[in-house]
């Protein structure tokens, strides 16, 4: 039955997926009228897919507090690449994703479709080059959204917060917005921590059907209650860090967890 339940809803993802592109695709022709009427469309149909795949995985979405208007930047703790998925459902607005993401099978093909901005982390001249499209989306009241931990996590703690990404909005005093991740699974399932959040050595193929396989889960997201501001971008960094860490309630507790090497998906 569980495994049946996954096939069922991987071929309803295809069915939506497949829509979305097209949809996608259409919208081109906006282009040729308006560059920001294009974005817009491209923002709402990945809006609209993002909602109805929530409903196909069955995922529950619980939120609390309020959205930021556009423009705006957003930080979040990362847990799972499904982080991206909730935020879309609420959002709209590109996400900053690792470079290698681009290069996946379907998924860099969908990433780059909706308008990601991709990054190399370990080359210095990226975040220059990175900073100037931040800008760029920012001056045309775009939404900015990224995980500044930088790498994915079961939920026992907030990692530390990577700067860089923050220079433009601690240079040009942008308020930074914020909001928090977690997840629960029913009773008699396997701990969010295991079965949703996505770290250590997980596989994406394998994590993403045993996620499939779940009759229900719980994603929760929670909103700051005001936007952070600072002129310089590490005590930006320490100040949202600070806030989303005393916002967060740990999924697990680091004595359960075993020795992997975490696994970054954005």
């Amino acid at each position: 039955m569980r495994k049946l339940r996954a096939v069922v809803r991987l071929v309803l993802i295809a069915v939506l997926t497949a829509a979305g592109v097209l949809l996608l695709l259409g919208g081109r022709l906006l282009a040729l009228i308006s560059d920001a009427a294009f974005r817009r469309w491209r923002l709402r149909v990945f809006q609209g897919w993002a909602r109805a795949l929530a409903a196909i995985i069955g995922m529950r979405l619980v939120v609390r507090g309020n959205a930021p208007p556009p423009p705006f930047f957003l930080v979040a703790n990362h847990l799972s690449y499904l982080d991206i998925l909730v935020l879309a459902t609420q959002v709209r607005g590109v996400f900053v994703s690792r470079h290698d993401v681009s290069g996946w099978p379907v998924i860099g093909f969908l990433t780059r479709a909706v308008g990601t901005l991709f990054i190399n982390r370990e080359l210095a001249r990226e975040v220059v080059r990175l900073n100037h499209l931040l800008r760029a989306a920012w001056e045309r009241g775009e939404g900015i959204i990224f995980f500044p931990e930088g790498t994915s996590s079961a939920g026992a703690e907030i990692r530390p917060f990577k700067s860089p990404l923050l220079h433009v909005a601690a240079e040009n005093l942008y308020p930074v917005s914020y909001a928090t991740l977690s997840y629960r699974t029913p009773a008699g399932e396997p701990p969010a921590h295991l079965a949703v959040c996505w770290w250590g050595e997980m596989t994406f193929p394998d994590h993403f059907f045993n996620v499939l396989q779940l009759p229900r889960f719980e994603a929760l997201l929670t909103f700051g209650d005001a936007a952070v501001r600072a002129t310089d971008r590490k005590l930006l960094a320490r100040r949202l860090h600070h806030l989303i860490a005393q916002q967060f309630q740990p999924m697990v507790r680091p004595e359960e967890l075993s020795t992997f090497n975490h696994q970054s998906t954005t």
